[in-house]
């Protein structure tokens, strides 16, 4: 066993008594990391102080499963997984507390099988541990040049270095690359501490795994370990060094328990808020309102530190699971260094099978009864899964900035720097665009609505109402008032509140104080210190959302009264969705295509389309539609003199306080607000003209996602159309200052089979060529120039490859409830999007029905050839066509204009009268289609099914139909007709 290390006190001749301690590294060969992490845990809990970082040569795993590896208080650091071949690779882990350094420099070196390389450094002990595995077969000449190279980058004065890894070169035997590698270590002040055999069988005795380190270590001891995983011992290195800063992290934080929240409503209560009632002006109105709001939610809610709790033991790894899993490293032993019989050898097998599924069930029973303990199960379930998946530990990760080849660390200058940049660069965009520049645009070609919007007044149960529907969220505007708070307490301030939103509509006046919105910079990819590679998260008030979406109703309302939105629009509204805009497109390519017509598709991606919208465009489009007098003066208000401000987190290194920094405000000239109710809905209304005006062209919108479809009998038409579309197109981004990004946009020529020949012409718009492709992704769907599903159903078999994987992880951990819940928000979530266009489509759809099949055999626990029918009835899964046959069957029945049915023509009471009418197509690729299945599985269903007319009820009947016959093709289903 490995002893346990702890701190110990030196005499230093500078400072007097300086506390030192021992740090552990381990390396160990695991051949499969993954299948190993349980016990992996158990081992960790039974050594007194854990080793601080934990190094593993072939740990076997592509790098997004590796990312699920959780081995508790642990964090993965640093890895190398390869691309070509299977097995290999490195990883290294430290504990959670630890800071560290990547050192992404070494990354060039990396060869897969030569040179496997994972390196990081200890900031606080100025340590830098590099982790290394060479396959057997691989060059060991390379390796050593590599090797080499390595050591000139990391060697520098006072530096210290740990090396380790299997190299598979036998140092216990002389060679020639045995000689060149002790004389490459000699050379650089390098020593490898380990002496005796890393890898013993019956025959053999070998010293392949090396622990090296510089010879200025003040001291350092390792140790030979069996752990059982592989057929290789651990290593495990003891270095002496002095200790860090030893204050708790904590971070400054409101405690909203349930009795601060009954104290909260207490004093809410007592309020009587005259002072509100008496004020005439909506402003002095919400600053008399929050300002006693805040009083009592300051005082009652006040800041408070909250010390970050330390790794907690695991109370599911027992005494007797610790005494068994000893037993089994002595079993271990005795089989590495003696001959043993088939019964013993038999006897090892069944104690090692024995243990593996003891630890299990003891994982799976402590989870359950943390879900079942817990007040919120499936918050509480998620946050096991998150945990177990290895996204458990989460840390404030200090932001550096490289601005104008200059670093930037201080906190509060990082704020301005993002403040400035997510401001700015809006305005760069604008005045780089020569669309922005037209001082002289129109809206002459919308229709003038002769209807005003009535803004009815609030009344409080609407209050309740609006309340009562927001999210049950923790964040905050910048007054630092939460969604939950505000739900908890409604009752006791629906008076004021609906007196404030009265005076608001009544004066077509926004309040200021509600017009500020904080933004936090979120990473997207790339480089961490490019400003680029952020994006802005915008948080408004809890009251803005309140008081937005009750204009947002009264406004809605109105555009369905009358009409005013066109049909093209297919995002943010009631009974539309991502479906009816693919089915639109693609229903129409299927059916021009089936004519033998020529189609072409544009796909346009605006840059910044939310954020560069001009606000006086916006407010005379909203004249026209019927927003005058009071309501436009109240658009006018939400919309100008808005200001933001940015809010970072930052750990200070020295007393680990994570502290709130934010930037000063900064004003928002263009735009809708984000992050705001309003936001998408003017959005809507500011692009609603322009299907009207592009002619002879289909166009379809969900949101800024603008894509438009021509259509010609032959190609001298269609190019005519497409150039007067061009024309179309250009004048209306010029008149109404959007930006085409002409790069990310891409152009189709669909055609009706692969043999058809390509055609690839140029397109441009604002004299910049936009891309002729032959695929493009349509709002999450794959689509190709000829109509074909397989680029879409690779994309989702990798997608759902990843997520097979996360439930293989699982497994060991938690219930096969619980994995059926990760299947189902995970996986099946995965699978139906879209399927109502693939899923009737035999071989795309047979590779995902194997992985779907394979799912459910691991969320079961079963073998590979184990039959699926009874698990999909056990677990109440549809199989992937009857996930097909139930989504496009809901499609069209919740989308009648798509389809006729017999008893809509005539009153007779025929066997057929619920069925639908079967539309003409020449093509495979047409009846294939979404409507063409669709109405030929609706009219194979039993009659009882086809004449219920309740949407809800049909949905859960079909349901129960699917459940009980498990279909594997849409054979089996018309078979049982």
């Amino acid at each position: 066993m490995v002893d346990s290390w702890c701190p110990i006190t030196c005499n230093s001749s500078n400072d007097g008594p300086q506390k030192l301690q021992n740090l552990g590294i381990l390396h160990h060969n695991i051949q499969s990391l993954g299948n190993k992490v349980l016990a992996l845990n158990v081992l960790l809990s039974s050594w007194s102080l854990k080793p601080a970082i934990l190094c593993f040569s072939e740990h076997w795993l592509h790098k997004d499963h590796l990312l699920h590896i959780n081995i508790n208080q642990y964090k993965l650091v640093a890895n190398y997984c390869r691309n070509s071949n299977r097995y290999g690779g490195t990883c290294i882990f430290a504990l959670n507390d630890l800071k560290i350094r990547e050192l992404p420099f070494l990354n060039n070196l990396a060869r897969e099988k030569v040179f496997e390389i994972s390196a990081i450094e200890l900031v606080d002990f100025k340590i830098t541990v590099v982790c290394i595995y060479r396959s057997p077969n691989s060059s060991k000449e390379i390796f050593l040049e590599l090797l080499d190279e390595t050591l000139n980058k990391l060697l520098t004065k006072g530096r210290l270095l740990v090396l380790c890894g299997d190299w598979n070169i036998n140092l216990l035997e002389e060679n020639t690359h045995q000689k060149a590698l002790q004389s490459l270590l000699i050379s650089n002040n390098l020593q490898n501490t380990v002496l005796c055999p890393t890898r013993v069988t019956l025959n053999t005795r070998s010293l392949l795994d090396v622990m090296i380190r510089n010879k200025i270590f003040y001291h350092s001891t390792t140790k030979v370990v069996e752990m059982g995983f592989s057929d290789h011992f651990a290593l495990v290195m003891s270095v002496l060094v002095h200790s860090p800063s030893t204050c708790s992290k904590y971070v400054v934080k409101r405690i909203f328990s349930r009795r601060n929240i009954a104290k909260f409503n207490d004093q809410l209560k007592i309020e009587l808020w005259d002072e509100v009632y008496s004020q005439f002006d909506v402003n002095s109105a919400y600053c008399v309102f929050l300002s006693k709001f805040l009083k009592y939610f300051l005082h009652i809610f006040p800041l408070k530190k909250v010390f970050s709790k330390k790794g907690k033991k695991s109370g599911w790894i027992t005494q007797g699971i610790k005494v068994s899993r000893q037993r089994l490293q002595l079993l271990y032993l005795l089989k590495r260094k003696m001959a043993l019989s088939v019964h013993t050898l038999n006897y090892i097998k069944k104690y090692q099978r024995i243990y593996k599924k003891v630890i299990s069930v003891a994982r799976q029973r402590e989870n359950d009864q943390i879900i079942q303990r817990s007040i919120n199960n499936s918050k509480t379930l998620w946050q096991i899964i998150k945990k177990e998946s290895g996204n458990g530990f989460t840390e404030i990760e200090n932001i550096s900035l490289e601005i104008d080849s200059m670093l930037v660390t201080n906190p509060q200058d990082i704020s301005h720097q993002f403040n400035e940049f997510f401001v700015n660069s809006v305005d760069r965009l604008i005045h780089l665009n020569r669309n922005c520049k037209n001082d002289h645009a129109t809206v002459n070609d919308i229709i003038l609505n002769p209807n005003v919007l009535f803004l009815v007044p609030v009344t409080e149960e609407e209050v309740l109402k609006v309340t009562s529907k927001l999210k049950t969220k923790i964040s905050a505007g910048f007054d630092e008032i939460p969604d939950m708070i505000v739900k908890q307490c409604i009752q006791f301030i629906k008076k004021p509140l609906t007196f404030i939103f009265n005076l608001s509509l009544s004066s077509g006046i926004f309040p200021d104080q509600m017009k500020i919105a904080k933004v936090r910079p979120i990473f997207k990819k790339g480089q961490k210190q490019n400003i680029t590679n952020y994006r802005p998260i915008s948080i408004l008030s809890v009251f803005s959302k309140i008081l937005e979406t009750l204009m947002y109703n009264r406004v809605v309302n109105f555009l369905n009264k009358f009409k005013l939105i066109s049909n093209a629009q297919n995002g943010f509204r009631k009974n539309k969705s991502t479906f009816t805009a693919i089915q639109t497109f693609i229903g129409q390519i299927q059916k021009t295509l089936d004519n033998k017509q020529f189609a072409f598709g544009i796909f346009l991606d605006l840059s910044k389309a939310f954020d560069v919208i001009n606000h006086n465009l916006l407010l005379a489009k909203l004249e026209l539609y019927g927003l005058r007098g009071i309501a436009h003066a109240w658009m006018r208000s939400y919309l100008t003199d808005r200001t933001q401000f940015v809010e970072i987190h930052h750990m200070d290194q020295k007393t680990f306080k994570i502290k709130t920094l934010t930037s000063s405000l900064k004003a928002i000239k263009h735009g809708v607000p984000q992050g705001s109710v309003l936001g998408p809905l003017l959005f809507l209304l500011f692009i609603n003209d322009l299907p009207r005006i592009i002619q002879n062209a289909e166009v379809v919108l969900f949101a800024d996602d603008t894509n438009i479809l021509i259509t010609g009998n032959d190609m001298l038409s269609l190019n005519e159309k497409i150039q007067n579309v061009k024309n179309q197109l250009e004048k209306w981004f010029y008149e109404n200052h959007l930006i085409i990004n002409t790069e990310k946009s891409k152009v189709i020529f669909f055609r009706g089979s692969r043999s058809t020949p390509i055609i690839r012409s140029i397109f441009s718009l604002n004299n910049k060529e936009v891309v002729c492709s032959s695929d493009v992704k349509f709002l999450g769907i794959c689509i190709t120039e000829d109509l074909s599903w397989a680029t879409h159903t690779q994309y989702v078999c990798k997608k759902l490859s990843k997520t097979l994987y996360l439930i293989k992880s699982l497994r060991d951990s938690v219930s096969q409830s619980v994995l059926r819940n990760v299947y189902l928000a995970k996986f099946e979530s995965v699978l139906k999007y879209g399927i109502i266009f693939w899923g009737g489509v035999k071989k795309d759809s047979e590779t995902l029905f194997k992985l779907q099949k394979k799912c459910l055999r691991v969320v079961k626990g079963v073998r590979n050839r184990v039959s699926c029918r009874n698990l999909f009835r056990e677990f109440k899964i549809l199989t992937v066509t009857s996930l097909y046959i139930f989504e496009i069957l809901c499609f069209i029945i919740k989308n009648r204009i798509y389809t006729t049915q017999y008893s809509d023509v005539h009153g007779y009471n025929t066997i057929h009268k619920h069925n639908l009418y079967v539309q003409f197509c020449n093509t495979e690729r047409c009846k294939r289609g979404v409507i063409g299945m669709g109405t030929k599985i609706f009219n194979g269903l039993p009659t009882e099914l086809k004449s219920v007319n309740n949407f809800n009820v049909f949905k859960k009947k079909l349901k129960n139909y699917l459940l009980c016959n498990v279909f594997y093709s849409l054979q089996e289903f018309f078979n049982n007709c």
